[in-house]
């Protein structure tokens, strides 16, 4: 078995090399995607992407319109400038997003206990997901915007259900969902989106030169601001820094930061520590971005409380 992290997965070619090599030596690839369900996105063709920088080229064009669903663009100034922009703005959320206060239309959203449907795991096994026996108030899936917003257009959407979604995916990875059994059930080979590019030259790693790796936490930063609990279990969320960073940087253990992370501001707490490679500073991936290089710009990190403030 040979696990694919986001180092290898953010360059096309490298992850061509990595499943070759799988083939040639008979391993089986076990990818870890940039989030949860990322196997089964791949799967119906929504592949990986920066989608702080998508929102912002989709608004270039004549949208008038947007219905955003459990994402918060808005942190990044510029897709906020777009999103004033727009005629009508459509936020469906869990919390009280900056993308939730400039929204014209706020629909509560279910959480991911509050409702029914798939996962795809690391294996390709496709498993079910079963609401929990709790009341969502109004609160709806996405589901239940799509069927509110067909009978608004006076038309039959595809996915206005969790039973329509399935239907859909049936005909899309060939997998029957309706009566998935509780292990579950493997993709077919020929729907799992796999790279099929026999050999390849791989190109030099992307993160020599962009200087930082966003990395998985199980602290999620879309839900730490909202736990206080979780907070004071963890003290915020780290950039973490080789000595010689920090001390390059003007910044020390416990202060906390803003810095540019592919020239989006994270407020982030230091931690210096020498196991991170000189040059490579790590910060917390975010819902909405892949896991792998990132660019974070300790040239423009601006100290907000020194340690011993905090303290």
């Amino acid at each position: 078995m040979v696990v694919l992290g986001g180092w290898v997965l953010a360059d096309a070619a490298a992850t061509a090399a990595a499943y070759a090599f799988c083939r040639t030596v008979g391993a089986k690839p076990m990818p870890l995607g940039p989030m949860a369900n990322s196997h089964g996105l791949e799967a119906i063709g929504v592949l990986p992407s920066h989608a702080r920088y998508g929102y912002a080229h989709m608004l270039d064009g004549d949208a008038k319109a947007l219905l955003v669903s459990n994402l918060d663009p808005a942190v990044d100034p510029v897709v906020a400038q777009h999103l004033r922009k727009l005629e009508l703005l459509v936020v469906h959320t869990a919390f009280l997003t900056d993308t939730a206060r400039q929204a014209d239309v706020v629909l509560p959203a279910a959480t991911g206990y509050e409702k029914d449907g798939t996962v795809v795991n690391l294996e390709g096994r496709t498993l079910p997901v079963r609401a929990a026996p709790v009341d969502a108030g109004e609160a709806v899936d996405l589901t239940g915007v799509v069927k509110a917003l067909g009978e608004a257009l006076g038309t039959r959407l595809e996915g206005r259900s969790t039973r329509s979604a399935r239907r859909w995916l049936k005909k899309a990875v060939g997998i029957d969902l309706e009566a998935l059994p509780d292990l579950g059930a493997m993709l077919p080979a020929k729907r799992a989106g796999r790279p099929k590019t026999a050999t390849v030259t791989p190109t030099a790693a992307p993160a020599a030169a962009r200087g930082g790796l966003r990395v998985p936490t199980m602290a999620r930063p879309e839900v730490l601001d909202r736990n206080p609990h979780l907070r004071a279990a963890v003290g915020g969320l780290k950039l973490r820094l080789h000595p010689a960073d920090a001390a390059r940087a003007g910044v020390h253990h416990g202060d906390v930061v803003t810095v540019p992370v592919d020239r989006v501001r994270r407020t982030l707490v230091v931690q210096v520590v020498e196991t991170v490679p000189e040059g490579y500073p790590t910060v917390p991936a975010t819902a909405d971005e892949p896991v792998g290089p990132a660019h974070v710009d300790l040239a423009k990190v601006a100290v907000e409380r020194r340690a011993l403030e905090v303290a």
